[in-house]
Formats: C-alpha cells, structure tokens, sequence
C-alpha cells in the first residue's frame, strides 16, 4: 500500500489490501477526518462539521474524490448501440 505523509493525522483503519485513490492526499489537505472503505479504496466521509459540509455544498464548492469509482471501456462495433439510451 503506498503510504501517505499524511497517514498518521487522520482516523482510518490501514488495510494492506486497500489502496488510496489518487486524490487521497489532497482530501487529507482540505481536512478530511475519516475515511470509509468502498472498492477496496479508502474514500473521504468526514470533512468535518456537517452543518458547514452542507451550506459549502450549497454556496460554494465542495470536494468530492470519486475514483473509487471504477472505469469501464466499452468497445466493439455494437458498442455505441449498447451505451445508448
């Protein structure tokens, strides 16, 4: 697992097979607290204050690290017909 510099100021459980997302250490410099596991990655769920969470969603911006999400590739010559609605 690589290891960040920031790993010993944030509350998560370190699992040898969980990987962090390449986003983990700029979630930990805007002050992410604790992390989930989902997709064998840890992904941020706590920034904090709740209350502050929301109202930054609502006027302002907030940050939301996705690539536990895994990417697929579609290919073949029916490919655009299957991802079509």
């Amino acid at each position: 697992m690589k290891k960040s510099k920031y790993h010993d100021s944030v509350r998560a459980l370190w699992l040898w097979h969980t990987n962090q997302t390449p986003y983990f250490d700029s979630t930990v410099r805007w002050d992410a607290k604790g992390f989930s596991v989902y997709n064998y990655m840890y992904i941020p769920r706590d920034f904090g204050d709740p209350e502050q969470n929301f109202w930054n969603l609502v006027n302002d911006a907030i940050l939301c690290d996705v690539a536990v999400d895994w990417l697929v590739e579609i290919t073949g010559s029916d490919a655009d017909k299957f991802t079509s609605p």
